[in-house]
């Protein structure tokens, strides 16, 4: 307890006050003044109470009770004063110790929980562990994927089609429409998972898919932002932004597939994961926005289309370069898939279903 105590003293003059304080002996009760006769006989003292104690001098009385004592401790305490003593010193060296920055745990052997929320918030949950524990390749096809792709372009692009409408006259109603055809492909995710896992190409259910998608949406994007307006109608347009928006489902979709895939194989590091990738969104979002306003006012509508085309190809290299670490599935494996979908019927019809209603809806 008086270690705990003090710790609670900032001030090194306080320290050595209180062990001034602590390190005082015990007096005894002053004694109480008599007068003797000339024969040393004790005399009353006026109270009417006299005592052989009297004649102890006052520098008895003074004196610590230890020195008065002498001789009548039994030896266990003095064996107890000796351990309380060794601990005293101890515990003063420790405070001397830690006048420079505290650090001593009051339970030793034993991590301070400041030490473990910097250590949770630290590597353990950094770029460095999930590299490790995932390969650094999965960590940069999803930062071109998820942060440049969906987070900045796909917010990047998306305010300028309405000025971009605009530019070609289109009323309010025709251009709700527009909006929702060229946001179709959203819609269309789990036909396109469907299709790419029973219809691999060359073998492979992703990187196929991804990279036609993403050459794709560059040209479309291309497109828009060099082709003139004269020579470019607004239905080239929206088949423009259509392919653009295919581009992100496609890579958005086949993407969160391989993520999963690695979640489930280490479910522990999941979170860190899902925080990568969702602030890596946020962020991208945030710069986009913070972007597209001045780019709008001093090109117009059509130049964000030709700087997007930049981020939208880094992810091609990685593609490439087969980042995605996918191996070539054999005859057995795509006829067990198939075998899945005719087994289950029920789940190709939800996909064709909801893909039906939605473009009913949008034309409607």
């Amino acid at each position: 307890l008086s270690r705990v105590f003090f710790r609670s003293c900032s001030n090194h003059s306080c320290k050595s006050s209180l062990r001034l304080l602590v390190s005082l002996p015990m007096v005894g009760p002053p004694a109480t003044p008599t007068t003797t006769s000339a024969a040393g006989e004790p005399q009353d003292n006026g109270n009417g109470s006299s005592s052989n104690s009297s004649a102890v001098a006052p520098s008895a009385a003074l004196a610590p009770a230890s020195a008065v004592q002498v001789g009548t401790e039994h030896p266990s305490q003095d064996a107890s004063s000796q351990a309380n003593l060794s601990r005293r010193k101890a515990s003063d060296e420790d405070d001397e110790e830690d006048l420079a920055g505290e650090v001593t745990p009051l339970v030793p052997g034993k991590e301070g929980k400041v030490e473990q929320v910097f250590n949770r918030l630290g590597v353990a949950t950094g770029v460095q562990v999930l590299s490790q524990q995932f390969g650094y390749k999965l960590l940069v096809i999803l930062f071109c994927g998820q942060h440049l792709l969906k987070g900045f372009c796909d917010q990047f692009l998306d305010p300028c089609t309405q000025y971009l409408y605009a530019s070609y006259k289109v009323d309010a109603s025709q251009m709700q429409i527009f909006s929702g055809v060229t946001r179709l492909p959203w819609c269309m995710k789990p036909i396109i998972g469907l299709v790419s896992d029973v219809i691999p190409i060359f073998g492979y259910n992703k990187f196929p898919y991804m990279l036609a998608a993403t050459v794709a949406g560059i040209g479309a994007s291309a497109v828009i932002g060099v082709v003139p307006q004269s020579n470019e109608s607004v239905i080239c347009v929206v088949i423009c932004l259509f392919t653009i928006q295919m581009m992100f489902s496609v890579n958005d979709l086949l993407m969160e597939a391989k993520y999963a895939e690695k979640i489930r194989d280490k479910p522990a590091y999941g979170p860190a994961l899902m925080s990568y990738v969702w602030f890596g969104l946020q962020f991208g979002a945030l710069v986009a926005t913070l972007l597209v306003g001045p780019v709008l006012t001093k090109g117009g509508a059509k130049l964000p289309f030709v700087l997007a085309t930049v981020p939208m190809s880094f992810i091609i290299v990685p593609l490439l370069r087969n980042y995605l670490e996918e191996t070539p599935r054999t005859a057995e494996d795509i006829a067990a898939a198939r075998q899945k979908c005719v087994d289950y019927p029920e789940t190709s019809f939800l996909c064709i279903f909801m893909f039906l209603g939605t473009l009913v809806l949008t034309v409607l």
